[in-house]
């Protein structure tokens, strides 16, 4: 980019910023004398926004719980399946490659 270039697009950018700073005086303007009618639906927007947040965590929960649970019986399924010999050597090998691994 040339110095001209830069200048121009410079000029261009600070003319939008000057647009975009008179709009958003304008609106804060209206805002203002509607007074409390403005703050009114914002505030129950804020509300139910609120309340979806809350509703989101418990099926979060929810979801998470079913998740574990289903881990817990897959587990506990395997080690019913599984001969008592293998898991004591497979514990055996955890403890030894765990002691032996560098800290």
């Amino acid at each position: 980019m040339t110095a001209n270039e830069m200048q121009a697009e410079l000029a261009r950018l600070r003319a939008r910023v000057r647009e975009l700073d008179s709009r958003k005086a304008g609106g804060h303007r209206q805002s203002q004398d509607n007074g409390e009618q403005a703050e009114k639906p914002s505030s129950k927007r804020a509300q139910s926004d609120a309340g979806d947040h809350s509703l989101h965590g418990l099926f979060h929960e929810a979801e998470i719980s079913s998740h574990r649970q289903e881990l817990v019986d897959v587990l506990e399924e395997e080690i019913k399946d599984t001969r008592p010999m293998t898991l004591l050597v497979v514990f055996a090998l955890g403890i030894l490659i765990g002691r032996l691994l560098p800290r």
